[in-house]
């Protein structure tokens, strides 16, 4: 118990010693810095609070001012929507009273009304607002006023109405702008011919444009007649009649050129089975102008061949018929005829090489055509289930492909068939002049043996 007290008595000393040097050490500056610190802290804290209140005050007296001018601005709308009612019911009164006032007169300002914007809508679509769109602006006020029209304004619409009828009748020649065929605008030299059609000096058929009062360049162009035509008429300075191709319906049928496909863009929807046929069809005209060829060279060798009996030549078969007829005197029928149908059967194989494969291919054009057909339907069909019936041009692709190709089918069997068929009257003739030939030449042949079995049969 003793060691215990003075060990506690020790531990005490030390811990009082330690406190007494930590009142002299750094420990008391540490702990006036961060006093001061406090200080300083709590000094702009107070400042800032007070700054804030200032502020606060400001604020509350802007609000107190938006109130005061937002009462009195809802004042004064109250005022002024009451003095709105008041002027709305006496407009009314007033308009009442104009009503009965205008009596008849108001059927005329209807007139008016409608002339004037049936007349705007004829001028906008209208080929002559190119060279004159200031008639657009007169037709404009005339259209918008709403009031009763004046002597002058009705003036002015008929007079609008009478430069419309005679410009219908007269062809003009003036420089515009045009868009041409790859999006530029251009001046051009335009020849305009009433209402109804517009084309520059190189004989280029224009389209308007009524949203910007001008001309663009037609992508397809009409037939090349109808250019030159237009071309000569342009470039002409000749008094006189010109024929000249115009559109009765002011633009709608040139502007269906656009729409119009071509023949690539038509064989193209033909898909696939319709370039097969275009490749079978090619191939079967080839071969059948080269059957029709070589046949023609046959014929003409055969001709001549029967012109000179006498002299047989060895490069054609009349003529090596002619040589086994002349260099076997004494052979006998059976043996001569045997020898002849070697050589026409030889001579008909080679004429008639070819003439298979074309009737093949006049019978195969068609049934692609069918099979195209038939796909193009199928197409329709799925295009049918996914979207309906109700948009006919989703359907049109489909369609498109089965007359195209059904198209293609027939034209390409048509001529290859024809073909086919001279080729083939062609060849029969020739063997059948051959065996006519031959036949001759047996039925001398035989005389003479009969002949010279007489002579020698007498002479026994």
């Amino acid at each position: 118990m003793k060691r215990l007290l003075l060990i506690i008595g020790i531990v005490n000393l030390l811990l009082i010693s330690v406190a007494s040097y930590a009142e002299k050490g750094p420990a008391l500056n540490v702990l006036k810095s961060a006093q001061q610190e406090a200080k300083i802290q709590r000094e702009s804290s107070n400042s800032r609070e007070q700054e804030f209140k200032q502020k606060l005050a400001t604020q509350k007296q802007i609000l107190k001012n938006i109130a005061e001018k937002l009462a009195r601005t809802e004042k004064k709308s109250e005022e002024l929507e009451a003095y709105f009612n008041k002027n709305e019911s006496k407009l009314m009164e007033k308009q009442q009273l104009y009503d009965e006032r205008l009596g008849s007169f108001n059927e005329l300002l209807g007139v008016v009304r409608q002339v004037s914007t049936d007349t705007q809508v004829q001028f906008e679509n209208s080929l002559i607002s190119t060279h004159d769109s200031t008639r657009l602006d007169k037709l404009k006020l005339i259209t918008e006023k709403q009031s009763l029209p004046t002597s002058e304004g009705l003036s002015s619409l008929w007079q609008l109405l009478l430069d419309e009828m005679q410009e219908q009748r007269k062809s003009q020649h003036y420089e515009t702008q045009v868009i041409d065929s790859e999006g530029r605008p251009v001046t051009q030299n335009v020849t305009r011919i009433g209402p109804f059609v517009a084309f520059n000096r190189d004989g280029k058929f224009l389209n308007y444009n009524s949203a910007t009062h001008s001309f663009n360049e037609l992508i397809r162009q009409p037939r090349k007649d109808f250019q030159r035509a237009a071309k000569n008429y342009a470039t002409s300075s000749a008094e006189g009649e010109t024929l000249v191709p115009i559109d009765p319906s002011r633009g709608a049928l040139l502007a269906l050129l656009i729409q119009r496909p071509s023949v690539t863009e038509r064989i193209q929807q033909g898909g696939v089975i319709g370039y097969i046929i275009l490749v079978l069809a090619a191939f079967g005209l080839l071969l059948a102008l080269s059957r029709l060829v070589s046949l023609a060279r046959s014929e003409h060798v055969l001709r001549r061949q029967l012109k000179t009996i006498e002299s047989p030549s060895p490069d054609n078969a009349l003529g090596q018929i002619l040589e086994i007829a002349q260099n076997n005197p004494s052979l006998d029928i059976e043996s001569l005829e045997l020898k002849f149908d070697d050589i026409i059967l030889k001579t008909a194989s080679r004429l008639r090489r070819g003439l298979g494969t074309l009737k093949v291919l006049a019978g195969m054009a068609p049934l692609l055509g069918l099979l195209g057909t038939v796909t193009g339907m199928i197409e329709t069909f799925q295009v049918i289930t996914l979207f309906g019936s109700g948009d006919a041009r989703l359907m049109a692709g489909g369609i498109s492909q089965a007359l195209v190709t059904t198209a293609l089918g027939l034209g390409a069997a048509i001529p290859i068939l024809l073909l086919h068929s001279i080729a083939n009257s062609r060849s029969r003739i020739l063997v059948e002049l051959m065996e006519e030939q031959t036949a001759g030449i047996v039925a001398e042949h035989a005389q003479t043996l009969a002949e010279k079995r007489v002579r020698g049969g007498v002479e026994k």
